[in-house]
């Protein structure tokens, strides 16, 4: 129960529901009460919004991120503030907690022989949205490893300006195909 501004009580919440023919659906319910000139309440407004298709897709995409043994990370390009997935601290030997949440704090994880590459990979995104952002770099580990990833994202949402505001994108843990590339060249 969230209270607004007015004093009325206002409901948001899914609720689970089984249809006649034994399915699930998820529904969004919104409900508001209506003042009325006493006080006290006049109504309630009530709407329902069917969430169902939009929980098995992400429930899809989770899953799908989740078997393909990627790190997702999500970047409030305003703040600086990135969030990452699980997966991604566990990648590099981290508990989520300890994962840097600013932009600043992991440049300084992107090895410097690579930090150069990275950052132009970026940028040429920024400034062009049909450029992909795709690049391999190495960070460093927990246990202060070097590791190798594939990093791959897009602006996700941009100003009027056409700036980006949002980007969000994977890592994936690419260390042994780049040391059996440097096996065989070095063979």
């Amino acid at each position: 129960l969230v209270t607004l501004r007015t004093g009325t009580p206002q409901i948001d919440r899914p609720v689970g529901v089984r249809t006649p023919d034994g399915q699930r659906r998820w529904l969004r319910v919104n409900t508001q009460t209506l003042p009325g000139p006493d006080g006290g309440t006049q109504g309630v407004v009530t709407c329902f919004l069917d969430e169902t298709e939009v929980r098995a897709q992400r429930n899809l995409l989770h899953t799908t991120i989740d078997g393909a043994g990627v790190g997702t990370w999500d970047w409030d390009m305003t703040s600086g503030h990135i969030d990452y997935n699980e997966r991604w601290a566990r990648m590099f030997g981290f508990e989520p907690e300890e994962v840097p949440r600013n932009l600043g704090d992991w440049q300084d994880l992107v090895h410097p022989d690579d930090a150069a590459a990275a950052k132009r990979a970026l940028h040429a995104h920024l400034a062009d949205p049909a450029v992909p952002y795709r690049t391999e770099f190495r960070m460093r580990t927990k246990l202060g490893d070097w590791t190798w990833v594939l990093a791959a994202g897009a602006v996700i949402e941009r100003g009027p300006d056409g700036r980006g505001r949002r980007m969000a994108g994977v890592n994936g843990d690419i260390h042994t195909r780049k040391r059996l590339e440097q096996a065989l060249s070095d063979a």
